[in-house]
């Protein structure tokens, strides 16, 4: 697992109450959860554009046959999406599941 930054930012509260927030640094490579069209899918990180702090991902899209399960689409589906729009990070890399094996699962910790 990778360091974690601390910073402390202050919220919409009274200026005396500070809140921690944890940031995990995203690097080339890292598998996330990120919001896309709404919802949320797993991806892989191809860049970070370090002026912007965007990221280029690679996305999955939902299997549909089994539960949280994803696939590649036949069309590589890279989005720029930004930071506040990761939902977790990072996850495990999926492993395949299914008869096909062509799905794939984030297994749980």
């Amino acid at each position: 697992m990778e360091a974690i930054e601390d910073r402390t930012i202050e919220q919409d509260q009274p200026r005396t109450k500070r809140q921690r927030i944890d940031i995990i640094p995203v690097q080339e490579g890292n598998w996330i959860a990120g919001l896309y069209n709404s919802m949320w899918y797993i991806g892989r990180v191809v860049e970070q554009d370090n002026e912007d702090g965007e990221l280029l991902v690679n996305f999955m899209e939902k299997s549909g046959k089994l539960a949280n399960t994803f696939k590649w689409p036949r069309q590589k589906d890279e989005i720029l999406i930004t930071p506040q729009n990761v939902v977790y990070l990072p996850l495990d890399s999926p492993v395949p599941v299914g008869k096909t094996t062509r799905s794939m699962k984030v297994p749980q910790k």
